[in-house]
């Protein structure tokens, strides 16, 4: 068995995946908690440097940022089950975790660099491989 093998074995997860299963939950973390505090309060919270990106859609729809509330809790909540699917090698968290990435770019700021990071991360060959459950 090859370094590279043991490394991306069934035993012990990559340091890679360590990486998105640590940075797609405190993305999720971030964007559930302010969704939900956006709800509670009307107003985006945490929006280092202006406004996020939702609030802007929101307001050149005529919407009030509340509306985008629920959709940050919701992409929040499934980066977690998107990330423990990946970690636990099913077929379908390779790819939610992808598609919430590229969502989670619209939010700006932290969560933006969170996601990109992650989503450089799930392009690499052993986490594509566990990714396919191999």
């Amino acid at each position: 068995m090859t370094q590279m093998q043991a490394v991306a074995s069934r035993e012990r997860p990559t340091l890679s995946l360590l990486a998105i299963v640590i940075l797609g939950f405190v993305a999720g973390m971030w964007m559930a908690w302010q969704g939900l505090a956006t709800r509670l309060t009307g107003n985006m919270p945490f929006a280092f440097g202006g406004q996020e990106l939702w609030v802007t859609l929101a307001a050149a729809g005529g919407l009030s940022p509340a509306a985008f509330g629920w959709p940050l809790v919701i992409v929040g909540t499934s980066w977690w089950g998107a990330t423990l699917g990946l970690w636990m090698r099913n077929k379908w968290g390779w790819p939610v975790t992808l598609i919430l990435g590229l969502l989670s770019l619209l939010h700006l700021w932290m969560v933006t660099l969170m996601a990109a990071a992650v989503l450089v991360l799930l392009f690499m060959p052993v986490v594509r491989r566990w990714g396919r459950g191999e």
